[in-house]
């Protein structure tokens, strides 16, 4: 799973979209538990690259790698998303979710 989720996050998706397949079908999880535990396998690389690139320097100029002004102008837009996504994931029967997120993700594949 974890070679899928570099796969993933080098085309740019985030690993949510391979993972959460993958719990479905290889390990019998329904959509409701197998969202969760995607966040935390993606909060998990987060962290684990968070911390290898603290220190990392710009090729090109005299500062870290990690762009904080980016991070601060998409925090605000991560939030309303998460917090939107949660009372979704309450409210909706599974199917709904599933049918959502398959439909996101084909939008954002092509």
């Amino acid at each position: 799973m974890s070679i899928m989720m570099a796969l993933s996050n080098m085309a740019g998706i985030g690993g949510g979209g391979a993972v959460v397949p993958l719990l479905m079908a290889f390990f019998g999880f329904d959509t409701k538990a197998a969202i969760p535990i995607s966040g935390v396998t993606i909060l998990m690389g987060s962290m684990t690259r968070f911390v290898l690139n603290f220190n990392e320097k710009h090729p090109d100029k005299d500062a870290v790698s990690l762009d904080y002004g980016l991070a601060a102008v998409m925090l605000p837009t991560v939030v309303i998303g998460s917090i939107l996504g949660a009372y979704f994931y309450i409210i909706l029967p599974s199917p709904i979710i599933l049918i959502v997120l398959t439909c996101l993700f084909i939008f954002f594949a092509a």
